[in-house]
């Protein structure tokens, strides 16, 4: 039980962390230990400058002490055993990258060092062959994944040591977490090199705006399905600017993404609500005849020369937002590798994609 003025959490292995406290609140963290022996708590609490905080660890069986400690509970002890620590992924961590590496550090106690040719590592229920480094009393473990985990998977590890006692003693720590839901692309993807003139980098951006001033089926819902229709013009005719397009309706942007319906040339290069500065306004967006910005979207279509390997992406957006791939990339069925589906105000979006073969 923990009585104190700030946040804090508790975690022991492979119970789920506790979270709580504010206000001299009690929170219990209740443990169940089946098997007698040493187990180790940790405990972490933050302090934000203010003039009184505590925090109190002690069975939830007794009274919280008022001005003078409780009866010893605990102490610090010089006979510790070798311990686990900075654990990677964090025990019950969710959408872990799947190339993310697996290990910990084992340090050797006061008496006892670890065994490092004891050392074995258990991932998914299958024995695999860690790096394992030492640095004075500070063993690394760690282990790249291949193949990569699973897209979506529970998974749990182990490392197991023993030390170097006589007789020994054997430690087993068990963690699990959950990998990313993540896309692989699927190799028919690839294009022909001759298929992409790379002589012309850039974006292509076709604009389209509709006037819901007299037609309520012009009103953006902010959905995907919406806006994918849309595109087809099943929500009205495209009031966009389409002077500066070419002839099928698409802008040319040899630079970068990043537009906001606040800029303007005049503040062209400052930082607007999102990540970078050098915000410029949506091509085309607002039409001649269109009363605002509203009821618009822009479909922005390239290539990509991908490595095979894992990539990490972001998208900033306010509404919501759609990737995808597909062999012609304005196939509106192809597959999606990150989107939000709603309206939000500005906000970034990480997704994460697989590309298994170069191309």
């Amino acid at each position: 039980m923990n009585t104190e003025n700030q946040g804090w959490s508790g975690y022991a292995a492979p119970a789920p962390r506790v979270d709580g406290g504010d206000n001299m609140t009690e929170v219990p963290a209740v443990y169940n230990i089946t098997t007698p022996g040493l187990y180790t708590i940790r405990l972490s609490q933050r302090e934000d400058g203010a003039a009184v905080d505590a925090i109190i660890l002690q069975l939830a069986s007794l009274t919280a002490p008022t001005n003078s400690p409780a009866p010893i509970e605990s102490a610090i002890s010089t006979v510790n055993p070798p311990y686990g620590r900075a654990v990677d992924p964090t025990p019950g961590q969710q959408q872990v990258p799947p190339d993310n590496n697996i290990g910990c550090q084992l340090v050797n106690g006061p008496t006892k060092n670890v065994a490092t040719n004891t050392i074995r590592l258990i991932v998914d229920g299958a024995a695999v062959s860690p790096s394992i480094t030492q640095t004075g009393s500070v063993t690394y473990v760690s282990y790249s994944p291949s193949p990569l985990l699973t897209s979506g998977k529970a998974i749990n590890w182990s490392v197991i040591f023993s030390d170097n006692g006589t007789p020994a003693t054997s430690y087993t720590n068990s963690f699990p977490f959950s990998v990313l839901p993540y896309s692989p692309i699927p190799t028919n993807f690839v294009v022909a090199p001759g298929l992409v003139d790379t002589t012309k980098p850039g974006f292509l951006i076709h604009p389209y705006q509709t006037d819901a001033t007299s037609n309520p089926n012009a009103a953006q819902p902010n959905t995907l399905a919406w806006t994918e229709d849309q595109l087809r013009g099943l929500h009205g005719p495209n009031v966009a600017d389409l002077s500066g397009a070419d002839a099928n309706g698409f802008y040319a942007e040899t630079n970068v993404v990043n537009y906001d319906l606040a800029a303007t040339p005049s503040i062209a290069g400052t930082i607007a609500a999102d990540n970078f500065e050098g915000d410029l306004p949506f091509p085309g967006i607002p039409g001649p005849t269109a009363p605002d910005t509203g009821n618009s979207t822009e479909e922005i279509l390239t290539w990509l020369d991908l490595k095979a390997g894992v990539y990490r992406m972001v998208v900033n957006s306010d509404d919501g937002f759609k990737v995808s791939v597909a062999p012609d990339p304005r196939d509106t069925a192809g597959l999606v590798v990150g989107s939000f589906d709603g309206g939000r105000g500005f906000a970034d979006s990480l997704f994460i994609f697989v590309v298994p073969q170069d191309g």
